[in-house]
């Protein structure tokens, strides 16, 4: 069996960019200020490093920015 590899980085490129966009609709959603660099962070981290990009996304759709449960300032 042959593995196509054009193949392979074509289906990480469509599950970046359809997770960026769940991404940003989180965010959006959840009263985000800057969504340009919610974006850039999340196609960055779905290209290079896929399970933290997951956890980004999971993060903004749980809406844990907007309860400051990450955010703690001392």
């Amino acid at each position: 069996m042959s593995v196509n590899a054009t193949f392979a980085g074509q289906f990480i490129i469509c599950f970046a960019i359809i997770n960026t966009l769940l991404t940003l609709r989180s965010a959006k959603k959840a009263g985000a200020d800057n969504l340009m660099i919610i974006g850039f962070i999340a196609i960055t981290l779905n290209l290079f490093i896929f399970p933290v990009g997951w956890f980004y996304t999971y993060l903004w759709s749980r809406r844990l920015y907007k309860k400051n449960l990450l955010d703690k300032q001392s």
